[in-house]
């Protein structure tokens, strides 16, 4: 885990580092970075781009945007508000837990950042939608450019915690004996936060705040609309939150599974042991937990491969005073954050169908919460 974690964060320090110190330069002047940038777009082979190449939104098309976002952000908040409950119970669940383990610190890992990942989503979705007052909305402007990192780190966290738990059910199944020390237990969840912090750091210097008339604003830094970045951050983001998880995880709930359908069948154990039920248990909770993260990330990696190939056409456009993104792909990047809202959200159900264990602690829950109102 410690080389994947160098293998993983090497790079981005070396570029954000290497952007730091370009901006940093006092020599440096503006005629030789768009120099730069002509070449840059010109081995590319997309100099080219013309008025007519960039799409113009309607009257029409803002409006309907406008109501898409706003019905996005109602279903969001609802749906992150759901979430937080859920997760909440869940969390109560896993801590009380009598067997503690290394899958269930992951468990609690996971319910944490998912809660702190529909927390920061409310309040990203009430800054750019709703109005909110004056003074409310200067707050929520003021506290975005750490919004928006801790909002990262989360969602990173979240996707690490499945990770580290497809990770340790493959080593624990595979190899119990090195696998089974207490030292484990802390590792795990340890190694999932540094690597997300890592992931997201440069976030920080992604985003500041410029007084305008009418207040505070917003505003993408320097290093956030270089073009060199934002192709790093499109092709390392993609490999580091969406397909390299997916696959990792595709790969050790396969390999655990053909395991435990071959230690079983070989042993002659019965599947209603209690050691091979409790396997079984925790390989189909990961079976759907990777198939609720595959359905709702799918766009992120399509969007960001886009956004990739057509980069220099949107500069280009908004060079020339024109936006130059698509209406689809506005509308499909606000579907795509919704749809991580709902996978934050979701894992309720998860545990609830594939976990007994979880599943009987609910109906305690419920039942003690109806005694409790009949009684008053």
């Amino acid at each position: 885990m410690n080389a994947i974690y160098h293998i993983l964060c090497t790079p981005l320090h070396f570029l954000f580092i290497s952007r730091f110190l370009e901006y940093s330069r006092s020599n440096s002047s503006s005629a030789s970075k768009q120099e730069s940038k002509k070449g840059s777009a010109s081995a590319l082979g997309m100099e080219h781009v013309t008025r007519s190449d960039c799409p113009e939104w309607t009257p029409q098309d803002i409006e309907n945007m406008e109501n898409f976002q706003w019905n996005l952000a109602i279903c969001g908040c609802i749906t992150a508000t759901w979430g937080i409950l859920a997760n909440a119970v869940s969390g109560h669940i896993f801590i009380n837990k009598s067997a503690s383990s290394t899958f269930n610190s992951l468990l609690i890992l996971l319910t944490i950042a998912d809660s702190l990942f529909l927390i920061l989503s409310i309040i990203s979705f009430c800054r750019r939608t709703f109005a909110v007052g004056f003074v409310l909305d200067q707050i929520l402007v003021m506290i975005y450019p750490f919004v928006h990192p801790c909002r990262g780190i989360s969602f990173t966290c979240s996707t690490y915690a499945t990770v580290a738990m497809a990770l340790e059910r493959y080593l624990g199944t595979h190899y119990p004996l090195e696998h089974s020390t207490e030292r484990n237990k802390r590792k795990w969840p340890v190694i999932a936060v540094v690597m997300a912090v890592g992931v997201n750091l440069p976030k920080f210097f992604e985003l500041e705040l410029r007084e305008m008339e009418g207040g505070y604003q917003v505003v993408p830094t320097d290093l956030r609309s270089d073009e060199a970045y934002l192709y790093y951050v499109a092709w390392f983001r993609s490999v580091v939150s969406t397909v390299g998880p997916f696959l990792i995880l595709s790969f050790m709930n396969i390999k655990i599974y053909l395991f435990l359908k071959s230690y079983s069948r070989d042993t002659g154990i019965c599947r209603s042991s209690q050691n091979t039920r409790g396997h079984e248990s925790r390989t189909m909770l990961l079976l759907g937990i990777v198939l609720l993260f595959l359905m709702c990330n799918a766009l992120t990696p399509v969007l960001n491969m886009y956004e990739l190939s057509a980069m220099h056409k949107w500069k280009s456009c908004q060079a020339m005073g024109i936006f130059g993104v698509p209406l689809w792909a506005s509308m499909c990047a606000n579907l795509s954050e919704y749809m991580l809202v709902v996978n934050s959200s979701a894992n309720f159900f998860i545990y609830t169908c594939f976990n007994r264990t979880f599943r009987n602690s609910v109906t305690k829950i419920c039942s003690k919460m109806t005694r409790d109102q009949s009684s008053v």
